[in-house]
């Protein structure tokens, strides 16, 4: 119901009925952003989806007059239909030489097909890390980013603790430090290195991002929608 407000909301404004100087304003930046942004077309007569560089998912309709912003739901297929974007088009890693397998580790005995990526600064990256760890369980890796010192250091001693994930539940949720004789002090701190420059590349604006095993990455709630999707299929 509120997905479908926001979408009438919208229909309303680009009708133009009762559009305040602040709702012109957004109506404004919304058309600059869809003049930029990739289009892809979608098995929707009318409809065609708009991704931005952010990776920020709309919907434009085919004449490029209305613009819906929410998510989208397949209820046939039971799904939501901006299904991700794949994870080549979200990170650039790669590209610059930051392999995520270098700077991941498995929250179970092997590596896992699904990754997380969080900071400790975002509060939504330790909600959804605590349902990833509930639900997707062994089949996990996590990625350590962060953009202050004090989160690197926090990284640092999940990193090189010697069970990381004792040391990922004491630093992300407990809010404490590993005790002394549970950091590995010949820690290979490489990885982490790697993290900083990625998080350099990439931010944690996008954070927390989940990437599923197919590939695919999502953010925000399609990041809890595609986490329980996961689990379930793990059952």
């Amino acid at each position: 119901m509120k997905c479908q407000s926001r979408i009438l909301g919208l229909m309303l404004l680009a009708a133009g009925l009762h559009v305040s100087a602040q709702e012109n304003d957004y109506v404004a930046a919304l058309s600059g952003q869809v003049a930029t942004a990739e289009i892809e077309q979608l098995p929707i007569t009318g409809l065609m989806k708009v991704t931005e560089a952010d990776g920020t998912v709309k919907y434009l309709s085919t004449d490029r007059r209305f613009v819906f912003v929410g998510s989208m739901y397949d209820l046939w297929k039971g799904d939501a239909l901006a299904a991700g974007v794949t994870t080549d088009q979200r990170i650039e890693w790669d590209r610059n030489g930051v392999s995520v397998e270098k700077i991941s580790f498995s929250v179970g005995s092997v590596v896992g097909q699904s990754t997380i990526i969080v900071a400790p600064e975002c509060q939504d990256c330790k909600d959804l890390l605590k349902l990833a760890l509930e639900t997707v369980k062994d089949d996990l890796n996590v990625v350590l980013l962060s953009s202050s010192k004090a989160g690197s250091r926090d990284n640092a001693l999940v990193w090189c603790s010697k069970d990381r994930l004792d040391g990922l539940r004491s630093v992300y949720f407990e809010s404490r430090q590993p005790d002394p004789e549970d950091i590995n002090k010949n820690c290979d701190q490489f990885g982490l290195m790697l993290a900083d420059q990625a998080a350099q590349l990439f931010g944690i604006g996008q954070l927390p991002m989940f990437v599923d095993s197919k590939g695919n990455g999502y953010t925000g709630e399609q990041a809890i929608y595609a986490v329980s999707n996961q689990g379930k299929s793990n059952e």
